[in-house]
Parts: C-alpha cells; structure tokens; sequence
C-alpha cells in the first residue's frame, strides 16, 4: 500500500461552489499576498462559505462577509465540503 502522504486536492477559492469551503493551502508564491491572507484569516484548516460569486468571490467567515477580488480569490486553495445528510 502506498501510505505517502498526498498533497490536499486543492481548487481556487475563485472556482469554488457556493457553499461551505475549508482552505487547504495557498496557491500564491508572494510575501505580499502571503501577507494578506494571513491577515484576513484565509490559512489552512479555516472553514468559510462562499455566499456570492461574479465580480469577485464573497465569502463568510466568523459572521463576517467579505469580498475579495478574482486575483485574490484564486490565490486561496479550497477543498469545497460536502452538505452532511442527518
């Protein structure tokens, strides 16, 4: 078996559903976008919904609602979470 660990499937925050998410990586290279996300909450392991999508991505986050802009919503990787059935 092969038990080597494999990198989260991740797709862009800017292509992901509407619906909860949960950041796996960032997908920047940057300091400066680094920086940012960091800034905003947006590192691995967080949970956030994506409320809005066009010009830009709206995620909610911690009963906050922000909206980021494409360059900034595809440098968030984000593994989309399924709805859980009861």
């Amino acid at each position: 078996k092969d038990l080597a660990l494999r990198e989260a499937p991740a797709l862009p925050l800017s292509q992901a559903p509407l619906g909860e998410a949960r950041v796996v990586r960032a997908l920047a290279q940057d300091r400066g976008t680094l920086n940012l996300l960091a800034k905003l909450g947006l590192v691995p392991g967080k949970v956030l919904r994506v409320v809005e999508k066009g010009d830009g991505v709206g995620i909610e986050m911690a009963g906050e609602v922000l909206r980021l802009p494409e360059e900034l919503a595809q440098a968030v990787g984000v593994e989309a979470l399924q709805e859980r059935a009861p």
